[in-house]
């Protein structure tokens, strides 16, 4: 499992542009950004076969954004074909930021 907190999401405060959503640009930077996070999880699994799980660690207020970014990123790295090699597509879930595990 892959830990996202706060500061992985730069995409996801509340702010005036948040009405209208994330730009083309924006998002092409969160999903470069991921992107490079995925090549070393492929790298991983050379060694060692897993199901990655992508957590987002955030507070309440961010979740759905939060969550939103990484299946973003999870689908532009699918259609560039990043995935092909895991026995299934990775998992993206969402847990309470400071909640005791």
């Amino acid at each position: 499992m892959v830990l996202y907190q706060d500061g992985d999401f730069r995409g996801a405060r509340p702010s005036w542009r948040s009405h209208w959503g994330p730009s083309r640009a924006e998002i092409a930077e969160e999903a470069s950004q991921h992107h490079r996070r995925f090549e070393v999880f492929r790298e991983a699994r050379k060694v060692r076969d897993f199901r990655l799980v992508l957590c987002a660690n955030v507070q309440e207020r961010i979740r759905e954004r939060s969550v939103e970014i990484l299946k973003r990123a999870v689908a532009v790295e699918k259609e560039r074909k990043g995935f092909d090699d895991f026995p299934s597509e990775p998992l993206v879930i969402y847990y309470p930021y400071g909640k005791n595990t």
